[in-house]
């Protein structure tokens, strides 16, 4: 570990630690968080591409609403898997390592999915698994990765504005379908979801490792040339001299902390594993439920075709990026847990309006679209204050894999929230618009309730607001010696 390096250089981290909390924002953190944000939007376009996919497949596949929830579903087993998996690896191989098998995992398995011959839902569904592992695993790394490299005054905000990216991933699907599905149908789409993976080169140049990480792998060296790359004092955060430190600190940490397993210790936070499951249990259920079938029941309700669909679901994903934007602000003010009950709340309502008006117009406006637009701005906001909130609630050495934790959970969400529509509507009926129609109340009210379980789980957490990386481990760390 770091005492085990010198004194010097452990005095010398702290002094460029403290600077680094201090400092203003620079252009080395726009570009971390830009490139960490643009794989994070290609990321969740290829979760929310599959939404597209299906509303285009449905009719002449002739697929069954039991047989579309398991389209839509795979992806959620997949991701609850990744999320466990690669948040683990990402606390005992690095940040960047597990990060780039993330983006490599979901590729290579997209580009499988373009193969896939008509009528083939059953080996669709398994690709998604796949895929699925690898999107589920992303977000959590690099949302860890970007709190442990912005200051703690701003970290919410930073963290709320790097989530941003997710809804871009969801406008960008729907703008991509809306304009492109009636042209290279819906293999085109699973190709041009792969031409943004060049995106990763980004990440070689200008996403570092955390310095946190690096530290407490007794990599210290490193970690110091990370603060000072961030400050702008050096330009780049690798040094050929550091090799020497990294094979001696990869010899003496890596194999001994795979070893010691990260699961088990997270119960020694019985407060963090409860807020951070019901949290992201119900926010994810929410989120699944709006953007797995909202294409089709928007196809169906409204009786459109998929191009129009997916343009009233391009309008209805942008309000997402209000509702995260004005979030972020609020993080760092009013605190995160309080923003976050604010929004869940307000998501809820926003559902139940939904319900009762999903069939009705204002003029030739329909409501369903206004309404699912609100629930929008503020079910999405509120994925930008989970993401923002449930890293930072576990001590360092177990920050990914708690992260991890949360986003396994939450992602067991995603599988259970497109088996709702089957249930209501029955599994075994080919999706029809009036059948569709007929359980949309049933289907909004669901979300309106999945929603305030998130509203226990901030109720009960720990606050983060205004508190360093280095605070936060010290409470955790006397919790654990009561």
């Amino acid at each position: 570990m770091a005492e085990n390096i010198g004194g010097s250089i452990g005095d010398h981290f702290e002094e460029y630690r403290l600077k680094a909390e201090n400092a203003r924002i620079s252009s080395r953190h726009v570009k971390m968080v830009s490139m960490s944000g643009v794989n994070i939007m290609m990321d969740f376009f290829n979760n929310f591409i599959i939404a597209f996919v299906l509303a285009s497949i449905i009719g002449p596949w002739g697929l069954t609403y039991g047989q579309s929830s398991i389209v839509l579903l795979s992806s959620g087993i997949g991701a609850a898997a990744g999320a466990f998996a690669y948040g683990r690896l990402a606390d005992v191989f690095g940040r960047r390592p597990a990060t780039i098998a993330c983006i490599l995992n979901f590729n290579i398995f997209t580009f499988f999915m373009v193969f896939v011959p008509d009528q083939g839902w059953i080996l669709l569904s398994i690709l998604r698994v796949c895929v699925g592992f690898g999107i589920g695993g992303l977000v959590v790394i690099l949302i860890t990765l970007v709190q442990e490299l912005s200051p703690a005054r701003l970290r919410g905000r930073v963290t709320a504005i790097t989530s941003m990216f997710i809804q871009g991933g969801s406008v960008l699907a729907a703008g991509v379908s809306a304009i492109l599905i009636s042209v290279i149908g819906w293999r085109g789409l699973f190709m041009v979801s792969l031409i943004p993976m060049i995106s990763l080169i980004g990440v070689f140049f200008w996403v570092p490792e955390s310095p946190r990480w690096l530290e407490g792998k007794g990599r210290t060296r490193n970690a110091i040339n990370v603060f000072k790359y961030m400050l702008k004092e050096r330009l780049r955060f690798w040094d050929p001299q550091d090799k020497a430190e990294k094979v001696k600190a990869s010899k003496e940490f890596v194999m001994q902390e795979a070893r010691k397993g990260g699961f088990g210790k997270l119960f020694k936070y019985p407060g963090s594993i409860a807020s951070t499951t019901l949290i992201n249990f119900g926010v994810q259920f929410q989120a699944t439920a709006l953007t797995m079938w909202g294409v089709t029941m928007l196809l169906m309700v409204l009786k459109v075709p998929i191009n129009v669909a997916a343009f009233y679901f391009l309008i209805i994903s942008t309000g997402g990026f209000i509702g995260r934007l004005a979030g972020g602000f609020l993080l760092d003010s009013l605190g995160r847990r309080m923003t976050g009950i604010l929004f869940a709340v307000c998501t809820s309502i926003c559902c139940i309006i939904a319900a009762f008006t999903f069939n009705m117009y204002i003029g030739t406006v329909p409501v369903i679209v206004l309404a699912m637009w609100f629930v929008s701005v503020f079910g999405d906001g509120g994925t930008g204050i989970m993401v923002s909130y449930v890293g930072e609630v576990w001590p360092k050495h177990l920050r990914a894999t708690g992260q991890g934790w949360g986003a396994g959970t939450g992602n067991i969400a995603r599988i259970f929230a497109p088996l709702v529509l089957a249930i209501l509507a029955g599994s075994s009926n080919l999706v029809q618009p009036e059948a569709t129609a007929a359980v949309a109340p049933g289907y909004f009210f669901f979300m309106a309730g999945a929603i305030l379980i998130a509203v226990i789980g901030y109720a009960i957490g720990y606050e983060t607001k205004g508190k360093s990386i280095e605070e936060i481990d010290k409470h955790f760390m006397e919790l654990t010696k009561r």
